[in-house]
Parts: C-alpha cells; structure tokens; sequence
C-alpha cells in the first residue's frame, strides 16, 4: 500500500486481533483504538455464500487462524445494493486483509474491505516488520499518555481497564523519543512502504 494509504491503517498480526478485541471496544492496541487494519495470512479454507465469502486464514501467530469475511453486495441493508464480485482468491494461498475487527459469537473475526493475493514472498516478511513498527509507535503514545498524568504513570493492561482513544494514524509517526536503529528501521519501513507494495527485500 501507499505512504498515503497507511497513515489510516494499522498492521496487526492475527493473535493481536484474536487477543486483543472485544464486544464493546472492537480493535485496542496499547489503549488505542484501531479502527481499520492491515492483515495477512496462509487461506486453508474458502466458503462461498451467496451474500458474503469467508476465508479461514492463518499466518501461524497464536491464536490464529481467524475468520475473515468479504461482502458481496457494497450496501447490506438496502434492496438497491450492487453487486461486488469477490477477489480471485485460491486456498493455500497469502492474501492481505484490509478491514475491521468485530466480535460476534464469542469470538472476533475480520469484515473485509479488500482481499488481495500476495505474489511476492518478501511482503510477508515486509508486514511483520509493519506490524512490530507500529505496535512501537502506539505503545510510545500510551506511554507518553500514561506520563503526562493520565493515569499516574501506572498502566492496567487488562481489557476492562483499557478505555481506548477515538482513533489513531500510524503512518505519520512522531520520531521524537525513539532510540537511533528505532528511527532507522522506522524510516526505512516508512520509505519502502511509500516506494513499493512489495517492501523489503532481502536481496
């Protein structure tokens, strides 16, 4: 994805959604809200319905694999809806996810906006770096939060004391307060992300 696309979504792994949402807050990553991700994972499964797909992915973090479901009508409450044919999407194949996270049935899942295969293996290692940057750059916030008097300095991470913020955006994080190879491997994230859809290569 674009710099410019990223500044609105967040790279999670899969065990971050499992583990980390629930009923009535949704996505909360380090206190804050995450209203639209970046997922990736390993399709072991695929059931076509009419209304909806849902894919079963797995990109081997705990917790996982997790329900991921594609719409197939832009409108789901109106009799006007139109028709949006699902991605050609293969089982045992990588796909990135962009979506939210919902809970229902006592277990949270993926509603997906976009489905997309990923062709080049150097996006799966590319995404995890994503996601260790901006779990780095939330949890700078919370803490920068936690220190500026909003809850003392102490932090209860547990999910009912974890009141989240009204939203977040990643893509332009603040630098300040990270160590020097911190900055390094952020700025080099940042700019690849911005150059490429593939990211880094190891080569």
């Amino acid at each position: 994805s674009s710099g410019g696309d990223r500044k609105n979504l967040v790279s999670v792994s899969l065990a971050q959604v499992i583990h980390l949402t629930t009923k009535d807050d949704g996505l909360v990553v380090h206190r804050q809200k995450v209203h639209s991700l970046v997922a990736i994972g390993l399709v072991l499964n695929i059931e076509e319905l009419v209304t909806k797909n849902i894919y079963r992915i797995d990109d081997q973090t705990r917790g996982a694999p997790i329900e991921v479901q594609y719409w197939k009508n832009d409108d789901n409450d109106s009799s006007n809806s139109r028709y949006v044919a699902p991605p050609p999407i293969m089982e045992k194949t990588w796909v990135r996810v962009t979506g939210q996270s919902r809970y229902d049935d006592k277990k949270p899942f993926i509603v997906a906006f976009r489905v997309e295969p990923i062709l080049d293996p150097n996006e799966i290692y590319m995404h995890f770096l994503e996601v260790i940057a901006d779990s780095m750059v939330l949890q700078k916030r919370k803490i920068e939060s936690l220190s500026s008097g909003g809850a003392g300095g102490v932090m209860n991470e547990s999910r009912s004391m974890a009141a989240p913020t009204t939203g977040i955006s990643v893509g332009g994080s603040h630098m300040q307060g990270f160590s020097a190879i911190q900055k390094t491997v952020l700025n080099l994230i940042t700019k690849m992300s911005e150059q490429s859809s593939a990211g880094i290569h190891r080569s």
